[in-house]
């Protein structure tokens, strides 16, 4: 301590931990962009309605993050991620 200062170690934890909880949370969002563009440029393009359904869905806690990636065009997908259920 100088000249009569409180340095307040939980006030400098709780910003740091903070800060890194915001940095983690653009880079998982930041990352699962990344992932639908890759989606979207390696997908099939036949009409192109299912390379264009690619969406990412964040939800996020001021702890946690969850991010979603999916495609609004989902017959396809379930068949793709599911091929043992039958469509009828």
């Amino acid at each position: 301590m100088h000249d009569g200062e409180v340095i307040d170690i939980t006030k400098i934890l709780n910003d740091y931990s903070t800060d890194i909880q915001e940095a983690l949370q653009a880079e998982a969002i930041a990352t699962a962009k990344e992932a639908v563009a890759e989606l979207k440029n390696t997908s099939p393009k036949r009409t192109g309605k299912y390379r264009k359904g690619w969406r990412v869905q964040t939800t996020k806690s001021r702890y946690e993050i969850e991010c979603e990636i999916y495609n609004e065009n989902a017959g396809l997908t379930v068949l793709l991620e599911k091929p043992h259920h039958d469509r009828t």
